[in-house]
């Protein structure tokens, strides 16, 4: 099950000067989700009892391997509703169909018409394990294994999940670019993943591409997507251990307002300056038993933000499980069954 990535970043110390990107053009596709009211992020074992509720939604971020069927998506977009199919492009998670101990399932069997690489842990493409997700690799993006992974296998293994239903991709681990800054070879690596998102977007024309975070190649990338998700903007929780806020939800801005993330903020509303996208907000947030009050905080500083700066702003929060809660005060398009 895929859950937040973002906590175990350190913010980046210094705001990248923007480069007036003017002349370089965006994806065009027409498909981005603007005019949406309301947006889930769940990946999560979906049953099909839970159409009911991410119905909804005008826009839901899914887990394509925690389906019970190939028949889900096309159900939700009949409905009305866009559909997201979660990717890692950064990072080589378990349980994908690339790893050794894959197995197919009833709702995710196998294609043997898409090739198929198999990775193990000592592959050269697989730089480190990530210490806040077990049995999870940061990727090389720059690897010519990993590129044909994700554009020639993994995408198109999860496109025919999905029956070619899946409105769009939410590119997850692009800010693996920030563990680049350690590597001799970091340059490349980075490049490699601003070359990635190319990739994806010249073979996919028709998908919506919605990156996760990846502010240190925004600028860059800015020109081939359609929206833009800030994972934990305002409620966050911490996985990695010996961090500070470890195993606990927290607020990235204090009772004085300051903001531990307010160089991200000032990046993002600067590259949006030149290409204006909506943003889908995820804060996590305590479900178990709900937390109300900083729920309905996060999404008060989340849509005060899309206010002051002109900018077209989806929120959603659930726990660190990537539940599905329903919070009272969120736009949705009827009744919660």
């Amino acid at each position: 099950m895929r859950r937040s990535r973002s906590s175990r970043w350190i913010p980046i110390s210094t705001v990248i000067a923007v480069a007036v990107l003017l002349s370089a053009p965006g994806c065009g596709c027409g498909r981005a989700p603007g005019g949406s009211r309301s947006y889930a992020n769940t990946y999560q074992d979906y049953t099909r009892s839970d159409l009911a509720r991410l119905k909804l939604f005008d826009v839901v971020a899914i887990e394509p391997y925690s389906m019970p069927d190939r028949d889900f998506v096309g159900e939700l977009v009949e409905a009305g509703t866009q559909v997201l199919a979660y990717v890692s492009i950064g990072e080589a998670d378990s349980g994908r169909r690339y790893r050794e101990d894959w197995e197919p399932g009833d709702g995710v069997p196998d294609n043997p018409g898409i090739p198929r690489t198999v990775l193990s842990a000592g592959d050269p493409a697989l730089i480190g394990p990530d210490p806040g997700w077990e049995d999870s690799y940061f990727v090389d993006a720059g690897s010519p294994v990993w590129r044909d992974i994700v554009l020639d296998q993994e995408i198109p293994y999860i496109l025919w999940l999905g029956k070619g239903r899946f409105d769009g991709l939410m590119l997850d681990v692009v800010d693996v670019v920030d563990e680049y800054e350690a590597w001799p070879d970091g340059d490349r690596m980075r490049q490699g993943m601003i070359e990635l998102v190319k990739g994806i977007r010249d073979r996919y024309p028709d998908l919506m591409l919605i990156p996760n975070r990846g502010f240190g190649i925004l600028e860059e990338i800015a020109p081939y997507i359609d929206a833009f998700k800030f994972e934990e903007m305002n409620g966050a929780y911490g996985t990695v251990e010996g961090e500070p806020c470890y195993h606990r939800y927290h607020m990235q801005v204090g009772e004085d307002g300051n903001r531990e993330n307010s160089e991200e903020l000032a990046l993002l509303v600067e590259v949006l300056k030149r290409h204006p996208m909506p943003v889908l907000v995820l804060d996590h947030i305590r479900t178990k038993p709900p937390d109300l009050e900083s729920a309905r905080r996060c999404y008060e500083l989340a849509t005060e933000f899309g206010r002051e700066h002109g900018i077209e702003v989806l929120w959603y929060g659930n726990s660190v499980d990537q539940d599905l809660p329903l919070w009272p005060f969120l736009p949705l398009r009827g009744s919660p069954p």
